[in-house]
């Protein structure tokens, strides 16, 4: 099982340009993964704080994908992030910052990670931190872990969590620049310089780009997939699902290889659904055919 762990969630929003009501969607970057996952086939658990007016919906949301719930309600409302759609199919965002969860709300979910830490084969920490959370509680959560865990959130500080030797980082071109302090443009620049993040103790680095693909790097390998040509019809939540491909391939002891076609094949038949709709295992079992490997 998965522990997914999303400290701050959000309802997404998605409306049209002239604001026009498209869909709702209750999630956050660790439960869209929980919900990929479920369409693999894995069993997960979500814990992080949630608005108590939200908090039905999200079980409704959650049970009706056999996914287990331990999201802490501790403030009135959950943030929402507006997704507007323009006439040429671009997104613009407008994202919240999210509640401060309470002391007693941080002190609960501590002891819940490790609880279900005992239960559980792999942990996720993913997404953005409420107001007033820093690495300092990430530190926290990590030392209750007894479990490998997959991270993609990336604080000012993001240096100290990395050296707690996390099985995978997962970050796009931009979160990378934002580590590194530089940005590179093609990518074996990229990859090159990446590489000195496995010093930390990281085990492997998954850098999404964008629409062209992903690359996989860790002390055996340097591999780079090139994503299907598709007729894309929302990337949000994409990452995400590269995330559930990738713990998917951990979970089976799959080859780096295989490893890194499941998690882009899984990324790019999320951008086939609308928002943040799950996507469809059909998708993601014949896309796998068509993404080749290649040595950087």
């Amino acid at each position: 099982m998965v522990l997914c762990i999303c400290l701050n969630p959000a309802i997404d929003k998605y409306v049209k340009e002239n604001n026009t009501p498209i869909t709702i969607s209750y999630g956050g970057k660790a439960i869209n993964t929980a919900v990929t996952l479920s369409v693999l086939g894995v069993h997960s658990t979500v814990l992080g704080f949630v608005g108590e007016q939200e908090y039905s919906q999200y079980d409704d949301m959650l049970s009706s994908r056999g996914i287990a719930n331990r999201l802490i309600p501790s403030s009135p409302h959950t943030r929402t992030n507006l997704k507007i759609i323009c006439d040429n199919g671009d997104i613009t965002e407008k994202n919240e910052r999210g509640f401060s969860p309470d002391k007693n709300s941080q002190l609960l979910l501590l002891d819940e990670v490790s609880r279900l830490t005992k239960t559980h084969d792999i942990a996720l920490i993913s997404g953005s931190l409420p107001p007033e959370i820093d690495s300092s509680y990430l530190l926290k959560i990590i030392s209750r872990l007894t479990i490998p865990f997959v991270l993609d959130t990336y604080p000012t500080d993001i240096h100290d969590i990395l050296k707690q030797k996390p099985i995978l980082i997962k970050p796009n071109r931009y979160e990378l620049a934002k580590i590194l302090g530089e940005t590179y443009d093609n990518a074996e620049e990229i990859s090159s310089h990446a590489k000195q993040l496995l010093n930390y103790g990281v085990q492997n680095i998954l850098i999404s780009l964008d629409k062209t693909g992903a690359i996989l790097i860790n002390n055996q390998t340097c591999i780079y997939a090139k994503s299907p040509l598709l007729d894309t019809i929302s990337t949000v939540g994409a990452g995400d699902s590269m995330i559930a491909g990738y713990i998917y391939s951990y979970l089976n002891g799959f080859d780096h290889t295989s490893t890194l076609i499941n998690a882009v094949s899984a990324g790019s038949s999320h951008t086939l659904t609308k928002g943040t709709l799950p996507m469809q295992k059909s998708d993601y079992i014949r896309l796998k055919q068509e993404i080749s490997v290649t040595s950087i």
